[in-house]
């Protein structure tokens, strides 16, 4: 390997081992996003938040390897979208934004740091 692939494979672990710190503080924003959503069905308040960390962590999760994470983020992002469009969170969109956010918690957890 050459002396630019080297650096440019450094900073890409620099990047991924930020991205896999800050995972943590990603997720309790989307939980605590989520759950003042359910009690509160402020659209306009939390949607938009919410909206911005599931949609940054499908892509950002993807791109980094952890196709999981990404997977679930990106599931999420889909229901998000539709309670936008239909004004209302319903039981299954409740029911399954949860096991996206259970999905995300358990993929971060068997990360090897």
């Amino acid at each position: 390997m050459c002396k630019a692939q080297e650096s440019i494979s450094n900073r890409m672990k620099l990047l991924q081992e930020a991205y896999v710190c800050d995972l943590p503080n990603q997720i309790n924003i989307m939980e605590c996003n989520w759950e003042k959503l359910v009690i509160t069905k402020n659209l306009d308040k939390y949607i938009a938040d919410l909206l911005r960390v599931f949609h940054s962590m499908a892509g950002t999760a993807s791109s980094f390897g952890y196709a999981k994470i990404g997977e679930y983020a990106r599931k999420g992002e889909h229901v998000l979208k539709a309670i936008l469009n239909s004004c209302r969170i319903s039981a299954e969109a409740k029911y399954t934004m949860q096991y996206c956010i259970t999905g995300i918690k358990t993929a971060f957890e068997s990360i090897k740091i």
